[in-house]
């Protein structure tokens, strides 16, 4: 794996990045980014073909101006923000998707085998966050304004019982932040906003009690299989607990004729009628503490424990597989992962 890391480090792009091109200075062509690039700070952007390629205009959903929304009347008639507020020149310099595709897949190949990138001593370059804004994050954060009536709220509710920001200093420099375009004063409203919000869940219905039940059994499946290349990585959702209930009987769900008194809890393993999404559960929750093990290099008698506790859910799977007539195949995998 080393191998093939130490080829995209050393061998150049066939053509110099368009910013070079741009500036008529020498290229070093190296990937990711040319050390020109890296010096300036700037985006490296590699092209697949000699002929220079004509950049086009981003998409509502692009990189923009982080104030464009905030400093610009929005009323009707007045345009709107995308074209009264930044100059295509503006657009232009904000182009961040590299075009080369070894460049586009660079952070997500460090993320699945950090091992490999450690081997070769690679390193990702750090990205300028302050032009990270997008045109949807803009709108959620809305005008100077709606700012203000965000932050007057925080600081009447979650400020009183966890004053970890001025207030003073973030009044005196609101108008600062805002006209050099800083990314963390956006994330800092967003956070800001998030707190303040709350919503009421008395008289939910069983159906959607059901549905949330199984998004976050889902979260916590992909949060331990993108850790499968990387054990000691922290975990994003933590363990579940035995007293944890599981998805509904499939069967069931899809027909609309689930009960609450259906349902099973993880100490339930031994139960014949949990349906394929509770089995994938139950191995998801098997391979997060698998994961924990080797991480944290724990005593062999736990690791004969848990191979234990692996078979006799495959064992059960293969039973209920059996008495239902099911495919348990993804469910059964994750044992083996």
């Amino acid at each position: 794996m080393s191998r093939r890391y130490e080829t995209l480090a050393t061998t150049p792009a066939p053509f110099a990045c368009l910013a070079c091109r741009d500036s008529k200075r020498r290229c070093d062509r190296s990937i990711p980014q040319c050390k020109g690039c890296i010096q300036k700070r700037i985006v490296c952007d590699y092209p697949y073909r000699r002929k220079k390629r004509e950049r086009k205009r981003p998409a509502s959903n692009s990189i923009v101006s982080p104030i464009s929304n905030l400093l610009t009347d929005r009323s009707p008639g007045s345009g709107s923000a995308e074209t009264s507020g930044a100059s295509p020149d503006y657009y232009e310099s904000l182009h961040l998707a590299p075009l080369n595709p070894t460049g586009a897949n660079f952070l997500t190949e460090r993320f699945l085998d950090p091992e490999g990138f450690r081997s070769a001593q690679l390193r990702v370059p750090e990205p300028d966050v302050d032009y990270l804004i997008t045109k949807d994050v803009s709108d959620f954060v809305g005008d100077v304004a709606n700012i203000k009536a965000i932050s007057d709220k925080f600081f009447d509710s979650v400020h009183e019982w966890m004053p970890i920001i001025s207030k003073i200093q973030f009044l005196a420099n609101l108008v600062s932040s805002l006209t050099h375009k800083r990314a963390e004063l956006f994330f800092l409203i967003l956070a800001m906003k998030l707190s303040i919000l709350h919503r009421e869940i008395d008289g939910i219905s069983w159906p959607e009690l059901e549905e949330r039940r199984r998004a976050w059994w889902s979260l916590l499946v992909l949060d331990r299989f993108l850790n499968l290349s990387d054990p000691s990585r922290h975990l994003v959702t933590p363990d579940p607990v035995i007293e944890n209930w599981l998805p509904i009987d499939d069967a069931a769900f899809n027909a609309g004729t689930s009960r609450p008194e259906d349902a099973f809890t993880l100490s339930s393993a031994n139960a014949l009628n949990l349906g394929r999404f509770a089995r994938f559960a139950q191995g998801a929750h098997l391979l997060g503490q698998v994961l924990r093990h080797v991480a944290e290099k724990s005593p062999e008698s736990e690791t004969a424990q848990l191979r234990r506790t692996i078979f006799s859910l495959v064992n059960v799977s293969s039973l209920e597989a059996k008495f239902r007539q099911l495919e348990f195949c993804a469910q059964t995998s994750v044992c083996y992962w």
